[in-house]
C-alpha cells in the first residue's frame, strides 16, 4: 500500500508541476501577445489557464489529506485525552469521506449531464466543458481513497503520531 500511495503522490506532483508550468507559460504568452503582438493574441488562453489552475489544485486535495494538513478545527480537541482524539479523529475521517464521496458521485453526475448537453466554452476553442468537469471525480475520488486509507490507520493501526501534521516527522501512517 505505501509504495501505491507513493506513486500515486509523485503521479500528482508531476501533473500539478506540468498544469502549474503550462499555466504560467500561457499567461506568460497571453501579456505578451497583448500588448507587444496584438495579432497574435488568442482569446482561449485565460480559459485554459483557469482550467489548468484549477485541475492542479483540486487534485492537491489528495496530498493534503494524505500528510494530515486539511482544514480542520482541533484548537479545543488536541486538549483532550487521547482516546476522545481518536474517536473525533475518526468522525472527522467519516465525515471528509463522505463528503468526498458524494462530491465525486455528483461529478460524474455533471460530467454525464455535460456530455449529454455538448456543453462547450465560449472561446474560439470551443472546449468540451465534460472534459473540465472531470476534475471533480478524479480528485475528489482520490481524497476519498486516502480518506479510507487514513481510517484504516486510525482504526487498525492507530499511534498518536498520526494526529501530526508533518508528515516527514511521523511517516507511520504509510
Amino acid at each position: 500500500m505505501r509504495s501505491f500511495f507513493k506513486v500515486l503522490r509523485q503521479a500528482e506532483d508531476v501533473f500539478m508541476g506540468l498544469a502549474g508550468l503550462a499555466a504560467l507559460g500561457l499567461v506568460c504568452f497571453d501579456v505578451v501577445t497583448r500588448y507587444f503582438f496584438p495579432a497574435y493574441f488568442q482569446d482561449w488562453t485565460g480559459e485554459v489557464t483557469i482550467y489548468l489552475t484549477a485541475a492542479a489544485m483540486l487534485l492537491g486535495g489528495g496530498l493534503l489529506v494524505q500528510e494530515n494538513r486539511h482544514i480542520r478545527a482541533d484548537l479545543f480537541t488536541r486538549r483532550m485525552p487521547m482516546g476522545v482524539q481518536r474517536v473525533l479523529e475518526c468522525a472527522a475521517v467519516i465525515a471528509g469521506l463522505v463528503f468526498c464521496l458524494l462530491v465525486a458521485w455528483y461529478g460524474v453526475k455533471a460530467v454525464e449531464f455535460s456530455q449529454m448537453l455538448d456543453v462547450r466554452s465560449e472561446s474560439s476553442i470551443q472546449f468540451p466543458l465534460w472534459i473540465f468537469y472531470l476534475c471533480l471525480p478524479i480528485a475528489f475520488g482520490l481524497m476519498a481513497l486516502r480518506y479510507l486509507h487514513r481510517l484504516y490507520v486510525v482504526v487498525a493501526r492507530f499511534d498518536p503520531a498520526i494526529l501530526e501534521a508533518d508528515p516527514h516527522e511521523h511517516p507511520k501512517e504509510d
